[in-house]
Formats: structure tokens, sequence, C-alpha cells
């Protein structure tokens, strides 16, 4: 019979008697289940709020406020998924307009001006605080409010490029006013988990990696695979 166990470490602390005890109370919580033969440990992914960094031409960036949340950014790339820069700037002038944040405006008119080189998520800090030692399998309960969608559809695993004091996802990309959405999101396999969850099996090798479900994309489940 496989051990159950819980970790110390700050991001874990659940311990169950059965599988279905892994799914979380509430919706948009998670739990990452790292298995090793008869053991499986229990994380807690580190919830955060992410920003949106614009890079131009020379270096020069415009950031999105935190906490600022563009609907269905992550999975259309602020617009972009089909290719449309006119539908990335209405759409972030619209988040502009709702939002008051004055760093919007800065990023728009890279945009508009077909200035910007990327777009990337951006969060604080160059590792999580939830360390995960890697597994010989990766799970993820999510628990959601509808679990009769697709899963792809909803959540994406991004792996995260460290950097000195933050880490970063690039999504998008504007060459001589051509947009296109930069895909490394992690493929996974889905299914239906408890009353109202995915069961979400995945490889990761070692690295920094952020969950975003739906539209709040900007709110990051964030943990950290270690040899």
């Amino acid at each position: 019979m496989k051990r159950i166990i819980a970790s110390l470490a700050l991001c874990t602390f659940v311990i169950g008697a059965s599988a279905q005890s892994y799914e979380p109370q509430f919706n948009s919580e998670l739990r990452l289940l790292s298995v090793n033969e008869a053991d499986t440990t229990v994380y807690v992914p580190k919830t955060t709020y992410g920003s949106v960094k614009a890079k131009k031409k020379g270096g020069l960036f415009g950031k999105i406020a935190k906490g600022v949340s563009i609907a269905g950014s992550a999975a259309s790339g602020l617009g972009l998924a089909g290719g449309s820069l006119d539908v990335a700037v209405a759409g972030m002038r619209a988040a502009n307009a709702a939002n008051a944040a004055s760093d919007i405006s800065e990023v728009v008119d890279m945009v508009a001006g077909k200035a910007l080189v990327s777009s990337s998520f951006v969060l604080k800090n160059p590792t999580s605080s939830c360390v995960v030692p890697s597994a010989s399998e990766s799970n993820l309960i999510v628990r959601v409010a509808d679990n009769s969608e697709n899963p792809a559809k909803l959540i994406q695993i991004l792996p995260l490029e460290k950097k000195k004091k933050e880490r970063q996802y690039e999504f998008a990309e504007v060459k001589d006013g051509s947009a296109s959405v930069v895909a490394n999101a992690l493929p996974f396999t889905g299914e239906k988990y408890g009353e109202s969850s995915y069961l979400l099996r995945f490889n990761a090798p070692t690295g920094e990696y952020a969950v975003t479900l739906g539209e709040d994309n900007l709110l990051m489940h964030c943990f950290t695979i270690v040899e």
C-alpha cells in the first residue's frame, strides 16, 4: 500500500487516506502529487500574481500593472491567436480603460507602433518557495467550477525562464507588424477527477513552472522542480 507523505516545506501540508482525498476543497486550488514508487508527496503550489512585460527594440520595457487580469491572454496571446495585431491593441486598450493602469498605455503604444518584439509574463523572484524534488511521476489535481470542459482549454503549465531577480514566460512576438503566439506550454493528459476536478499527468524536467487557470491568467500557481 502506498504511503502518503506531508512535506514540512512551505508549499506542502496535505495528507490523505485515499486517492479521492487529494481533491482540493475550493475552486481554483491545486495539488501537485510527486510519486516515487510506494511514496506520494502532496505539494500546494505557491500562488502569486504576475505582470506582463513588453520588450521593445533597444531594450526598453513597458510593464502592465501588477494584478491586472487580461481575459484569455495566456490562451489567446492577448488576441494574437489569429495573428491580428489590431485585435491585440484593441484588447489592451480596453484593459487600460477598465483598470486605469498607466503602464498598459505604454505597452499599447509599443504594439500599435509595431515596435514590439515580445511580450512575457513576469513573476518576482528567481525561484518559487514551493520546491519539489524530481519524481518518477508528476500529477496535478486542479479543482474547477465545472470539469465538463476539455482541461486543455482552461489550464496551461508554463515553463519559466529564470533571471537574476525574476522569472519570465514569453507568450507572444510581433515582428514587422506580424503577430504570433509563442507556444511553449507543457503538454499534459487530463481526465475528470473527484467531484469537480481534473487529474493532469505531465513530464517536467528540473526548472521553474507556473500553472494558469481560465481567464485570470495573471494569477499563477508556481513551483520549482529540483534534482
